[in-house]
């Protein structure tokens, strides 16, 4: 995830054991810093979780009924294709009171040339709407 996008991740809560991490440094500038192990959750540094993008998604499903997934728009997908001439879209669709994927509570976010381009969208305009509304 992005720097911006971990920022979000750790004010919601995220404190996940990652082997990447954003670090900041004297200047007040996160750097991303690989680990061979995951590090400790950074809840009492100003150091950063980086997850993945696919820990991300799986933490939002799971802590705030979060759903975000991306497809091949309907009409860039053809048989004869290649997967580079295929745009996607991005889904976001949250459960309701009731625990159910709810069609009221989804949007669209389209035309992005691949997979993790849309996820990453996805992410990048969820995470605000959670900070002022949970």
């Amino acid at each position: 995830v992005t720097c911006e996008q971990a920022l979000e991740l750790k004010r919601l809560g995220f404190a996940i054991r990652c082997n990447s991490y954003y670090s900041k440094d004297q200047k007040g500038k996160y750097d991303l810093m690989v680990s061979a192990l995951p590090s400790a959750p950074c809840a009492l540094t100003e150091d950063l979780p980086a997850p993945s993008l696919h820990t991300a998604l799986k933490w939002l499903r799971n802590e705030r009924g979060i759903y975000i997934w991306a497809q091949p728009h309907p009409n860039t997908h053809k048989e004869d294709e290649s997967p580079t001439e295929m745009t996607f879209d991005c889904y976001v669709r949250r459960k309701d009171a009731q625990g159910n994927l709810s069609a009221h509570n989804n949007y669209i976010i389209d035309g992005f040339s691949t997979m993790e381009e849309a996820l990453s969208a996805g992410l990048t305009d969820i995470l605000p709407l959670l900070k002022r509304h949970e």
